[in-house]
């Protein structure tokens, strides 16, 4: 079996892609590791949000939010 690779992203890139809603869910990851495994699928579906709205990454991806189900059930928990 091939071994997968996480390419390595910064706290700039971070702020830089992802919405002040996505960054905590980066930052409460249980591990570095696990941030890293978290942000390949959420800047994969922003890609693919931006995509199905015709316009790709022209536009900036803070303008869509992507939250694996489980973390917006979390938010929306916090706000009741």
């Amino acid at each position: 079996m091939a071994e997968r690779l996480i390419e390595l992203r910064s706290d700039a890139f971070v702020a830089d892609y992802f919405t002040a809603e996505e960054q905590p869910l980066v930052a409460r990851a249980s591990s570095p590791v696990d941030g890293l495994r978290l942000l390949a699928p959420v800047s994969s579906g922003k890609e693919s949000a931006l995509k199905a709205l015709r316009e790709g990454i022209r536009l900036d991806t803070r303008c869509v939010i992507v939250m694996p189900v489980d973390a917006a059930r979390r938010e929306g928990e916090d706000s009741e």
